[in-house]
C-alpha cells in the first residue's frame, strides 16, 4: 500500500480494485497490491480500461499501462485542484476541482481544444466540486462545499435547491440505490431522492453528526455508511454503527463500496478494509 491515509477505492472492469492514498496509487487484483503507478499524495481515480487510468492530486495525471502524463491548466484544465475524477459510461474524463469542472471527451486529441469548462456561470451550484456521479440514465451530478447539487442530463445544468426539499448544501457522496432513489451524504445528514421529491435524515434518525459518506445496500436492501464514528447500518428505520478498531476513522478518507463479492471495503487513515455483507 503507497501509505496508509485511504482516499478512494475504485473497482475497474476487471473487478480489480484501485486505491489512491497518501503516497501514491495501487492496484489489488484480488490476491496482491500492485504499486508503481504514481508516487504523488492522489485523492481520486477514474480507472480507463485496459489497465490505463487517471489520478487527481496537484494536477492530473494518466497512466496509459506504461507510464505517466501530466496535464494541468496550460493544457486546458479549470484547475490543478483536483477532488473527483469519473469516467462515464461514454469515456468521458469528468474532473471536478476547487474551481469547477473540466471534461475531457473520448475519442478527443488531448491538447488545450479537448477540455470543455463548467462553472456556476453553466448551471453549477457552486465551482468548488466535492464529488461526481453518472446515474442509471446517464446524467452526471455534482456535490459541491456549499452549493448542494446540480444536476446534467448532456444539454441542460439544474441546481437542486431548498425550494426543490434539497437541504443539504455541503455534499460529498451520492449513490444510486437498486429502486432507482439518489442518496446524498453531506455533514451530519443524508437525503434522498426519488425522482420527485427529497426526504433528509439527520442524526434526530440516528445519524452521526460527522460528515457521512455513501456506502451500498446489502443483499437485505439495508445501506451502509461511512463516517469519523464508524460505519452505520440503516435499515430504513434505525441506524446502527459499528466500530471497527483503528478502522473507523472514516472522516476525509476514501468513502467505502461494494465489490462484486458482495465485500463492502472502506478506506481509513490507517489503511483499508473489507466486511461481508
Amino acid at each position: 500500500m503507497p501509505g496508509n491515509s485511504v482516499t478512494s477505492i475504485v473497482p475497474d472492469e476487471n473487478g480489480d480494485l484501485w486505491i489512491s492514498a497518501d503516497k501514491g496509487v495501487c492496484r489489488y487484483d484480488g490476491k496482491t497490491f500492485i504499486s508503481g503507478y504514481s508516487e504523488n499524495r492522489t485523492l481520486s481515480i477514474a480507472p480507463g480500461g485496459s489497465g490505463t487510468a487517471w489520478f487527481g492530486s496537484n494536477g492530473l495525471y494518466y497512466h496509459d499501462g506504461q507510464k505517466l502524463h501530466n496535464f494541468d491548466v496550460e493544457d486546458g484544465l479549470v484547475s490543478n485542484a483536483i477532488r473527483k475524477i469519473l469516467r462515464d459510461r461514454k469515456g468521458n474524463i469528468w474532473i471536478g476541482t476547487r474551481e469547477g469542472v473540466s471534461r475531457y471527451d473520448s475519442g478527443t486529441s488531448l491538447g488545450k481544444d479537448a477540455w470543455k469548462t463548467f462553472t456556476v456561470e453553466d448551471g453549477l451550484g457552486q465551482n468548488d466540486v466535492r464529488t461526481i456521479f453518472e446515474d442509471r440514465d446517464g446524467n452526471i451530478w455534482i456535490g459541491t462545499g456549499g452549493g448542494g447539487v446540480s444536476r446534467y442530463d448532456g444539454k441542460t445544468w439544474y441546481q437542486f435547491t431548498p425550494d426543490d426539499g434539497m437541504l443539504l448544501t455541503y455534499v460529498r457522496a451520492i449513490y444510486q440505490d437498486r429502486e432507482g432513489h439518489i442518496w446524498f451524504g453531506g455533514s451530519g445528514s443524508v437525503a434522498r431522492y426519488d425522482g420527485v421529491t427529497f426526504r433528509t435524515f439527520t442524526t434526530q434518525d440516528g445519524f452521526p453528526m460527522d460528515r457521512v459518506e455513501m456506502g451500498g445496500q446489502d443483499r437485505e436492501g439495508h445501506y451502509w455508511f461511512g463516517s469519523v464514528r464508524g460505519l452505520s447500518l440503516f435499515d430504513t428505520e434505525t441506524v446502527t454503527t459499528y466500530s471497527y478498531g483503528d478502522y473507523t476513522h472514516l472522516d476525509d478518507t476514501g468513502y467505502s463500496l461494494k465489490d462484486q463479492k458482495g465485500r463492502l471495503w472502506y478506506g481509513t487513515r490507517n489503511g483499508v478494509g473489507y466486511t461481508i455483507m
